[in-house]
């Protein structure tokens, strides 16, 4: 059992059965919704790697995915509990995207300007 348990604790072992669970509960969901996993999947694989396009939409759409999973195992690390990550990055990101456009500044120090808006307005929205 405690072989197991060591086996379990591993971040690889962690990330594969996460992926192998996720995959699991998706056929689940796709068989109660009455379609072919198999089918299914074999399309969401094609779409993404046929076209160039397709797959940088992936990559950007799961970019807020990962840093709102990075600020949940940082905050965790540091023996905190945060629930309110989501409208952190929202509320960030809202704040970075004003500023920029209503804001001119210089090419070098806009980006600057911006991003330590954002992160003060995501950080207030925190607290």
């Amino acid at each position: 059992m405690n072989r197991i348990y060591n086996l379990l604790r591993r971040p690889i072992v962690a990330i594969l059965l996460a992926i192998i669970l996720g995959i699991l509960v998706g056929t689940l969901v796709f068989l109660a919704a009455g379609f072919n996993p198999i089918e299914a999947y074999s399309i969401m694989i094609k779409g993404v790697f046929t076209n160039p396009k397709n797959l940088s939409q992936v990559i950007v759409n799961s970019i807020p995915i990962i840093f709102t999973g990075l600020a949940f195992a940082f905050t965790s690390r540091a023996g905190l509990f945060n629930i309110g990550i989501e409208g952190q990055f929202v509320f960030g990101a809202l704040t970075g995207a004003l500023v920029g456009h209503f804001l001119s500044l210089p090419v070098v120090i806009h980006p600057i300007v911006i991003l330590i808006c954002a992160f003060v307005a995501g950080g207030l929205w925190g607290l």
